[in-house]
């Protein structure tokens, strides 16, 4: 998605395009296999995102992904496992009337396009309330600790059942919605950033958020 010019010193050719920057780094690959013992030094002249705009140097680059699949979301009810995909909101969390109460919420996001390791300066999900609500409401939030995460599937406790990460964050004290509003969540970047860090992780993965709470 972004565009470089760069000098490659010493330069013995069979260099591929550059796929990425973070900061002042670029990831390149070469077709021939040259000697590790070699220290190469790459200098970006100037690099472009992709509507062709200038970049300068560690400027941060923006990625937004929405929910957009029928398996992108589902509602799993606490006390017995059950899986609902079909509602036309989600309810975070508790729901008695349609779902026998509290409530674990996935949300999966695809084609993320963050490269492996890539620091993550900050990160939200922006919900759209479809109804008023108040009351006390304490919201966690997870990242599915996966390199990939899966769609979600009719199976009891789809989403209890995915190892969840080891960072967390708490949205506690969640102000009443009014319907048609627009609220974000608390900054999860620490969560984004145990993803990317995984080993397994690759630009374009998708990535799974789930909440816990009460409320």
């Amino acid at each position: 998605p972004i565009t470089f010019a760069y000098n490659i010193t010493p330069d013995p050719g069979g260099w591929l395009a550059p796929v990425w920057s973070v900061g002042n780094v670029v990831t390149l690959s070469h077709s021939i296999n040259y000697a590790q013992s070699t220290q190469y030094t790459v200098t970006v002249i100037s690099a472009e995102d992709v509507d062709g705009n200038p970049l300068a140097a560690g400027t941060p680059v923006s990625v937004s992904v929405r929910v957009n699949q029928d398996n992108d979301d589902a509602e799993e009810t606490v006390s017995n496992g059950d899986m609902s995909r079909g509602s036309s909101d989600l309810e975070l969390t508790e729901d008695f009337a349609n779902h026998g109460g509290e409530q674990e919420i996935g949300m999966r996001f695809s084609n993320i396009n963050v490269p492996p390791g890539a620091t993550i300066t900050s990160a939200y999900v922006e919900f759209v309330a479809d109804e008023s609500q108040s009351g006390q409401t304490d919201l966690v939030f997870w990242g599915e600790n996966v390199d990939s995460a899966g769609g979600f599937n009719w199976p009891d406790y789809d989403i209890s059942n995915r190892p969840k990460t080891t960072a967390s964050v708490n949205w506690n004290n969640v102000p009443a919605w009014t319907t048609g509003e627009t609220h974000q969540s608390p900054d999860i970047s620490s969560v984004i950033q145990e993803i990317v860090n995984r080993g397994g992780w690759a630009s374009g993965n998708d990535m799974a958020i789930i909440v816990t709470g009460t409320g």
